[in-house]
């Protein structure tokens, strides 16, 4: 901070500068008219003209002094005021010239300047000059910014504007800024001032949303929401954020003022609103998928690709500007044809380039040439190539031909009474010997009963152009008891013999590849246990308990391997109670669907699962006591879910055609009914170990409990959702 001398000092240097430079000039200037002319409603005018008439009344306005004037038909009057001279004109007045020494003279067309005198009207009109004089500002701190009509001057020293009224402002950092009006002329041209001293005050810099970068004067100071420290002044101010246009002010900190600074960011984006049709179709904008179809995108040139497999891809180019709402619509066209099938039967399966089409009468593809196949069991295929073009339809009335073959039945004794079944309509009975030809190829059902003998059901399949001999002899009755128990409190329910179809049909829904359907004759009945083996009865026999659900006798037994099962069977059968096995595959899944052709014992839906077994969806993540759901109608339970149950067999590829008693017990002698590639799934032992594995468990899907799926394990592997039950024969 300068001292007092010094600041004088200063000042007579200047003062002295002053007195030795005259000021001349070289050549005459120019007046003008400051603004626009303004009418005064509040003022009007008393003095007449030599004719007598009110005169119209015209007020000069200027920070000049010394105007002279002259008119077309003279002035009248000439009233000179402090900072004005009002001149009375006639009211048909049209020119005014106006004199002023060191000036050009100056021609005012009153009408060019949107004057139009009237008797008693006062207009008023400022005059400036642009004849510059020298002014001096002296400034104490002397490095303090002057700025003249918000024009920065630079520092205490000599400048040059035109006479007349000036906003005259002087800043530093730490002194209170001086802003006033000046008047400049040629006898008032020096200005001295001296700055008090002030503090930093507190600022608040806010924004919505926050976190903008904060700039003061192109420095970069801090975050919003920000408190700084800073003297009062004038500031530059800017905020930048990602996403949102730059605010840029000039912001002035007062020394008492609050100080607060907010600003809304606006977002530096337009928004895209898309219509599109199919509303699934794909829509890329500069290379990007975008799900949603309101979009706020920054101001640029966006390229727009829409595109749906089956219909022709759209581009388009959509230029965003900044706060504007673009709609676009766009609709595809289907570069697709149609083919239009009316097939009988109507339940045969379609595949078009091998997928399957079933059940759809109208298709729509893209154009190509494709392979369509019609086939049904019993009924010649039909195979074509058709060629699909864009827009067109295509219409197939396809038959296909039944396939008929010959059954010739001998039934004894003559007395029998048999039928003939499919679907479970009876379509012929008889008794003795009966030839059927041209029958349609397909599955059905022979019944034979006679009063003394026992019942006799088997399944038939008649194949195309082949003639089966088919020869039933009845068995006289005996009496075999329903169901049976044993001393360890098992239970065991007698599963009459019998035919039916293994596997599942290609629409299965959850089928597996393995699952070929094929037929199987079981000619001999079984008694199979009507619950999985428990824990109770596991301990009576082995005198352990390895599950790891140790919940009670009721349960399952679990985490028990196909040889540690053996070893059961071996010391139950030790005991010279009769004779116990696992079931084969084939008598498993005969007794578990019980007579049924569905995905379950009680048919196809999910929904009912619960009512029949413990699943991933209703077990709580545990095995449950056997027997609290539903049983089949054999009186079966938990044959879907609980704990997956062994059987006796090898995994093996089924067999493509019909197979009677059929067993895979790993001997060299083989299978000789079953056929086909193996397909294993080897875990601890070689090729062709692995046991097969049914029903499902607790923590298994709906799709894993049907009555055909199947799976498979090593011997020796043991785990907490495997078990098992068995099949008995009675001394």
């Amino acid at each position: 901070m300068r001292t007092i001398h010094a600041f004088m000092s200063s000042f007579v240097f200047l003062l002295i500068f002053i007195s030795l430079s005259p000021i001349s000039y070289a050549q005459p200037y120019r007046l003008s008219i400051a603004g626009v002319p303004e009418r005064i409603p509040s003022e009007t005018v008393s003095v007449r003209d030599g004719n007598m008439a009110f005169c119209a009344a015209v007020q000069v306005a200027s920070d000049h002094t010394g105007f002279s004037y002259s008119s077309y038909n003279g002035i009248v009057r000439v009233d000179k005021k402090q900072g004005m001279d009002i001149l009375y004109l006639s009211a048909d007045e049209r020119v005014i010239e106006v004199f002023l020494e060191g000036y050009d003279p100056m021609m005012i067309i009153l009408s060019d300047i949107g004057i139009d005198l009237e008797e008693k009207v006062v207009w008023k009109i400022r005059l400036t000059g642009d004849k510059p004089v020298k002014f001096f500002v002296i400034t104490g701190p002397l490095d303090a910014m002057i700025f003249l009509d918000g024009v920065e001057l630079g520092t205490a020293g000599e400048y040059e504007i035109s006479i007349g009224r000036h906003v005259l402002e002087i800043s530093r950092d730490g002194y209170k800024t001086v802003k006033e009006e000046v008047t400049v002329s040629e006898n008032n041209f020096l200005f001295q001032y001296r700055l008090e001293e002030v503090g930093p005050v507190g600022v608040q810099i806010r924004s919505y949303p926050s976190g903008a970068i904060v700039y003061l004067n192109h420095v970069e100071e801090n975050f919003t929401d920000c408190d700084l420290l800073l003297f009062p002044g004038t500031y530059e101010l800017k905020l930048a954020k990602e996403g949102y246009l730059d605010i840029e002010k000039a912001i002035t900190v007062t020394e008492t003022g609050d100080n607060l600074f907010f600003y809304d960011l606006i977002k530096n984006s337009g928004h895209l609103t898309l219509s599109v049709a199919p509303t699934d179709a794909v829509v890329m904008i500069n290379g990007k998928t975008y799900s949603s179809k309101t979009l706020e995108l920054t101001p640029g040139m966006y390229n727009i690709e829409i595109s749906k497999s089956g219909y022709l891809p759209v581009s388009d180019t959509v230029e965003i500007e900044l706060g504007r709402d673009i709609e676009k619509g766009y609709t595809l066209t289907s570069n697709t044809g149609i083919l239009d099938l009316t097939i009988n039967p109507s339940d045969s399966m379609v595949l078009i380039n091998e997928k399957d089409y079933s059940g759809r009468k109208v298709i729509e593809l893209v154009p190509a040439q494709y392979q369509l196949k019609v086939f049904k069991r019993g009924y010649d295929q039909y195979e074509e190539k058709v060629i699909i073009g864009q827009g067109m339809t295509l219409t197939r009335e396809i038959k296909l031909n039944q396939q008929t073959g010959t059954l010739l039945f001998i039934i004894k004794p003559a007395t029998a009474i048999a039928q003939l079944v499919q679907d479970g309509d009876i379509l012929e009975s008889w008794s003795g010997m009966k030839p059927f030809r041209s029958l349609p190829v397909g599955e059905y059902k022979l019944i034979c009963t006679a009063d003394g003998y026992k019942s006799h059901e088997q399944g038939i399949v008649v194949a195309e152009n082949k003639t089966d001999y088919i020869t039933v002899i009845l068995k006289e009755d005996s009496v075999t008891p329903h169901s049976i128990s044993n001393s360890l409190g098992m239970e065991f329910v007698y599963i009459e013999p019998g035919s039916f179809m293994m596997g599942s049909p290609y629409s299965e829904d959850g089928r597996n590849s393995d699952e070929i359907q094929h037929r199987v004759i079981l000619t001999k009945g079984f008694y199979m246990q009507t619950v999985e083996v428990t824990q109770g009865q596991w301990r009576l026999v082995m005198g352990t308990n390895p599950s790891d659900f140790k919940s009670g006798d009721k349960y399952p037994v679990e985490k028990v391997s196909w040889d540690d099962v053996q070893n059961f069977i071996t010391r139950l059968n030790a005991k010279g109670q009769g004779t116990y096995r696992l079931p084969t595959e084939a008598e498993w899944e005969y007794a578990c669907r019980a007579g049924s052709s569905t995905r379950f014992c009680f048919g196809d839906s999910d929904n009912q699962l619960g009512d029949y077994a413990w699943y991933n969806s209703n077990s709580g993540n545990k095995t449950h006591p056997v027997a609290l759901k539903k049983a089949n109608v054999w009186g079966l339970h938990d044959m879907h879910g609980n704990v997956w149950e062994l059987c006796s067999d090898l995994y093996e590829d089924y067999s493509t055609g019909s197979v009677t008693d059929p067993e895979n017990t790993g001997e060299s002698s083989g299978r000789e009914n079953w056929s086909g590639i193996k397909q294993v799934w080897d875990l601890l032992k070689g090729e062709g170990s692995n046991r097969v594995l049914r029903g499902g468990s607790w923590d298994i899907e709906p799709a894993s409990c049907r009555s055909a799926h199947r799976d498979r394990y090593a011997p020796t592997f043991r785990y907490f959702y495997v078990g098992f039950r068995l099949v008995y024969s009675p001394l």
